[in-house]
This record gives C-alpha cells, sequence and structure tokens, in this order.
C-alpha cells in the first residue's frame, strides 16, 4: 500500500549496499514519459556526453550498457505501475541487481517481498526518537492508531517535534480528527491515518506553505522544479520559508537539484480537502503554462520542457475539458514536434482534438488549429497525407473565418509547404505569395510569419532557377530577421538556411560554404552539437565546402560526424544512412547529387 515506506526501504538498501556495487542507478519509473531522461542521465555519466545524446532509445542503450559492464550494479525502479510495465526497462542479464517498487500485487518475474506496516517495537522507537517524547506507552497507543504505516508515523513525530507538544496531546487531538475524517469518508486511495496527520499538520502550517501544498497536489509527485512556484509570491524569500515549512512537518522532502517532492498519498489527502479543488488546479495549469518554453526551442529551454513535461499530463488529469487546458495540451504537443518527434505529436493533438470536441465542438478555432498543427506533424513524415489533410482545412476555415483569417494563413501556408515536398514548385509560390502578403497587411512586414512565408516563396523561386529574384528577397528577409531578433536567434538562423543553399546553387559555392559553416557555429550554440538540426547542418557544409575545392575536408566532416552516429544509433539509423550516401557521393566526385537543401522546421 502507498505509505508503507516501499521508497524508503529501497533506498535505505541502496545507501547501506553502495560499497558493494560499482553503479547504483535510482528510476522514477511511475511516468512512462519521463523514462528516457531518467536512463538517458545515466547514460551521460557512463558514456561520452556526445555519444549519449545522439542515441536515440535511452531506455535500450542504458540496459545495454547495464548488460555489458563487469563490474556489479544495482538498478532501482521506483513505484512501477505493474508487472507488464517493467518491459524493457531492465537488461535480459547482467551482472547486477534490479530492484523493483510497486503497489501492484500481480504476476512478478521474479520474488516478491511485501512490504508490511511497521510492527509496535520499531514504531516506538521512531515515534520517541523523532518526537524525541519518551512516553513509550503512549507511543505504542498512536502507533496502534496510525496502524503501524511509517508515513503517518513520521509525519506525527514531526508535528510533535516541530510544534513542541508531547505525544499525549498529539493522541488526543488525532482522535478527535480521526473520527470527523472517518465520518467524511475519505477516498479508498489512501488511508484515514495519512488524511488525519496531514489535517493536524496542515493546521499549524503557514498561509504560504498551504497555498504551496494546494498548489503541488495537482502536479506530478516526483521532481517539482522550485520556480515553477515563483509566481505564487512576491518575493523568493517567503517561498522558501514555505517549502522549509512544509519540510519540517515531512510533508515534502528535497528532490535532486532545485526540487521538491511529495508523496502522492499527501496530494491525495490534499485534494479531498479542496472538493472539486478546480481553482488550485487551475493555478497549478497555470504555472505550469507560464514556465512551459514556446516554440521555436533552444537549448536551455529544451531542459525546462523535459522537467515540465510530467508536470503538464498530471495537472491535465485532474481539469475539466476546457479552452484552457486545450491550449496548454496544444503546446506541449507542439513542442514535441519542436523536437523533431513528429509522429508523437500527431498522436497526441489527434486524442487531444478527440477529448476536446464534444466540449468545444468540431468547428471550434481552437479544434481546427490543433488540427492544423497535426497536419503539420504529418507533413515531417507524409506530405501527400497533410495535403490532403491541409486542402479540407483551409476549405472548412475559409468558410468559417475568411481567406484572411491568421488560422487561415496557417493552413494555406503549411498547404503551400506540402506542394513544395511533393516538387510542385509553381503551385506552391502560388500559394506562399499571396500568404506573405495578408500576413505583411495583418501583422505587419516585419513580423516572423510574414517573413517565414517571404522565404518560402524564396525557396520556390530557387527551385524553379530563378536565383536572382530569389536572393534578393532572402537578402532582404535575413537583413529584417537580423535587426528584429539578432544575429544569434534561432529565427533568425533558420531564415538564413535555405538562403544559404542558394548561394551555391546560384554559382558561389565558395559563400555557400562559408555561411553555412557560420549558421552551424550558432546552431551548435543555440541547439547543441547533437541536435537533429545541428547534424543535417552538416550534410549541407559537407556538400558545399566539397564542391568548392576541398573534399577532404568534407568526407572529414561527414566521417567524424557519422563515427558518432553509428556508435549512438547503430549502422541501420537512417541518419547513419543518410550520412553514408553523402561521404560516398563526396568520395565519388558527386557531391552535387547529395540533398541540397539545410533541415529546416517551419
Amino acid at each position: 500500500m502507498g505509505g508503507v515506506g516501499k521508497t524508503s526501504l529501497a533506498r535505505a538498501y541502496a545507501e547501506r549496499h553502495l560499497d558493494d556495487y560499482d553503479v547504483v542507478w535510482w528510476v522514477r519509473a511511475e511516468d512512462r514519459e519521463t523514462l528516457d531522461a531518467e536512463y538517458r542521465s545515466l547514460l551521460e555519466l557512463v558514456r561520452p556526453v556526445s555519444e549519449a545524446t545522439l542515441v536515440r532509445d535511452a531506455v535500450q542503450a542504458a540496459n545495454l550498457w547495464l548488460s555489458q559492464h563487469k563490474q556489479p550494479w544495482l538498478l532501482v525502479l521506483d513505484n512501477v505501475s505493474n508487472a507488464a510495465a517493467l518491459r524493457g526497462l531492465y537488461p535480459a542479464k547482467g551482472n547486477g541487481h534490479v530492484l523493483v517498487t510497486s503497489q501492484s500485487t500481480g504476476t512478478w518475474p521474479a520474488g516478491v517481498h511485501a512490504v508490511a506496516p511497521l510492527g509496535t517495537e520499531a514504531a516506538v522507537e521512531l515515534l520517541t526518537t523523532v518526537s524525541q517524547d519518551e512516553d513509550a506507552d503512549t507511543a505504542a497507543e498512536l502507533a496502534d492508531e496510525l496502524d503501524g504505516l511509517p508515513l503517518a508515523l513520521t509525519q506525527a513525530a514531526s508535528f510533535t517535534a516541530t510544534t513542541g507538544i508531547d505525544l499525549t496531546t498529539y493522541l488526543r487531538l488525532y482522535r478527535a480528527r480521526s473520527a470527523d475524517l472517518l465520518a467524511d469518508g475519505q477516498p479508498d486511495d489512501y488511508p484515514h491515518t495519512v488524511a488525519t496527520t496531514w489535517l493536524l499538520a496542515i493546521e499549524r502550517l503557514t498561509d504560504p506553505a498551504r497555498e504551496v501544498l494546494d498548489t503541488i497536489a495537482y502536479l506530478a509527485p516526483d521532481a517539482i522544479p522550485t520556480s515553477l512556484l515563483h509566481p505564487l509570491f512576491d518575493d523568493e524569500l517567503t517561498l522558501l520559508r514555505a517549502i522549509g515549512d512544509l519540510r519540517s512537518h515531512s510533508l515534502i522532502t528535497r528532490g535532486p537539484d532545485t526540487t521538491i517532492t511529495v508523496h502522492r498519498l499527501v496530494q491525495a489527502a490534499t485534494r479531498h480537502r479542496h472538493g472539486d479543488g478546480l481553482r488550485h488546479a487551475n493555478r497549478a495549469r497555470d504555472l505550469v503554462a507560464i514556465a512551459l518554453p514556446d516554440p521555436v526551442l533552444t537549448l536551455t529551454t529544451m531542459k525546462t520542457w523535459r522537467d515540465l513535461h510530467s508536470h503538464v499530463l498530471a495537472v491535465g488529469e485532474r481539469l475539466p475539458d476546457d479552452p484552457e487546458t486545450f491550449d496548454l495540451f496544444l503546446r506541449q504537443a507542439h513542442l514535441y514536434d519542436d523536437m523533431d518527434h513528429p509522429r508523437a505529436a500527431a498522436t497526441q493533438i489527434d486524442a487531444l482534438v478527440a477529448r476536446m470536441t464534444p466540449s468545444l465542438g468540431p468547428e471550434s478555432d481552437r479544434v481546427l488549429r490543433a488540427r492544423s498543427l497535426s497536419a503539420t506533424s504529418v507533413h515531417a513524415y507524409d506530405p501527400a497525407r497533410a495535403k490532403e489533410l491541409f486542402a479540407d482545412l483551409v476549405r472548412i476555415q475559409g468558410d468559417l473565418f475568411g481567406a484572411d483569417h491568421l488560422d487561415t494563413l496557417v493552413s494555406r501556408h503549411e498547404l503551400g509547404r506540402c506542394h513544395y515536398s511533393l516538387g510542385e514548385f509553381e503551385r506552391a509560390s502560388e500559394l506562399f505569395g499571396p500568404v506573405a502578403f495578408a500576413r505583411s497587411r495583418l501583422l505587419g512586414p516585419r513580423a516572423y510569419l510574414t517573413l517565414i512565408s517571404r522565404s518560402c516563396d524564396a525557396d520556390c523561386a530557387t527551385a524553379l532557377g530563378r536565383f536572382d529574384e530569389a536572393i534578393a528577397t532572402y537578402r532582404d528577409v535575413a537583413a529584417i530577421a537580423t535587426a528584429e531578433f539578432g544575429e544569434a536567434d534561432i529565427r533568425t538562423i533558420w531564415l538564413h538556411l535555405f538562403y544559404a543553399d542558394a548561394v551555391g546553387e546560384a554559382g558561389d559555392p565558395g559563400a555557400a560554404r562559408d555561411l553555412h559553416e557560420f549558421l552551424l557555429d550558432q546552431l551548435r550554440e543555440q541547439r547543441g552539437p547533437f541536435d537533429t538540426t545541428t547534424i543535417g547542418m552538416h550534410l549541407s557544409l559537407a556538400k558545399w565546402t566539397a564542391i568548392a575545392g576541398n573534399p577532404t575536408r568534407a568526407a572529414h566532416l561527414m566521417f567524424s560526424m557519422l563515427a558518432a552516429l553509428r556508435g549512438a544509433q547503430g549502422r541501420k539509423s537512417p541518419l547513419v544512412k543518410q550520412f553514408e550516401e553523402g561521404l560516398h557521393a563526396i568520395k565519388t566526385g558527386q557531391a552535387r547529387a547529395m540533398p541540397g537543401k539545410s533541415a529546416r522546421r517551419r
């Protein structure tokens, strides 16, 4: 059961036997969405960070490393939902131990050790030691009232130590409150022992501490960034004091880095006290929405997104199907797409549309906007299907909102991108030009979306051989972007990428090479050396380096990246194949046959 001390027992074993293992690694296994980050952190310690960053399946790669590690290791999988969820989470062989905690009583692949509540003697020792009250008889009575549940015992002892009361007084207060709570009928997912000890503690909390607890009850229980809670108060000191108050009552614990952790039973008891809890859930959602980064992601904001991902999912479970919840989940899916996970983004959005359509209506601007984003993700792997989706959206949005509505313009622009991907350059240009004009009129000529449409129109001109026209547009767009956003801004970098290719296609491969080298340095700074966009830039740089007369250096660029990719993703990876084909093209003097466009997200 929850609160019986499974995690504490696992942690105590790991700490006691640290010297028996070469590697001890703890995985919070409750949320499958965060498993990649849990295992990737291990990889970053045992392999070069450059390789660890490249790995596509961090869980598989980490377990492969463990299976081959000759020294003893311990892998702790904490709070696994059930035996089926264990699949793929630990090595099939190796010189190690796997320790799993779970509330499930199903059939497990190894020995099961049921964790029972503490016996009277151990419970009395815990209560008297922490409370510093040596009244063993009263401690025994209290231990019996608390059913020996370690979470409740710890909270009770901490309460007495913090408030200065004795165990006799606490027992009297507990019995009075317990009757109230039993009459109230608490939910089945936590015992009344936890609810009562929690209720006694909360009455002594300061208002800021209570506000923090009321808010984090709706987030994921583990690794809650304290920075997420800053908007609750006018100054950071108030927040720090509130966190200290909660810790002194054992209602939260300190997590890794600058995070806190709250037991899920304490969360359940807190939510029960709130009733429907809508106000507190909305506040948690608003805090996550404030902290969640916007596309376009940089290396720094990628980490923020990973840190918040589980909290977005958790808060969404407690919220009604309203527009604000819809917007939060749509932003989350958009960030999936920006992290180069288009299939995951499309799947999430389609599920969101199915969930929200009954309450918002099929012709809601939010639902249609989500369908547009889903089609954008589909475009990454099936442009023909995306073209059909966008053609349908343009018709619907045009009828509802008008051809020049901002949402309709997004779909018209994306329809143009589909035509471009399919080699239908004339038709694409017929879409990009009017969209650029409409966006300029509505948003201004220097708006990012206006510049994107103008740049796409220049892409079409390049593809059709109208290089002078294209380069003139690219230069104007690049100059505006640099002035508006700065030279190092990721938006400016993206708007320069096709310009660099066009310069080469127009007959100046040296200039194309130099511009790609500059942009690659900028991408390394913004997205990191092994982001997929950064990796893709090596193909274009190598191509123009070879065409400009230095195939040896081009081959060296390709081989260096290829060696890292093979080690991280395996020889069958599509990205590895692409680099192998590029390297072959350079060695055989066919560099112009390499893909002529840099990777770019729109």
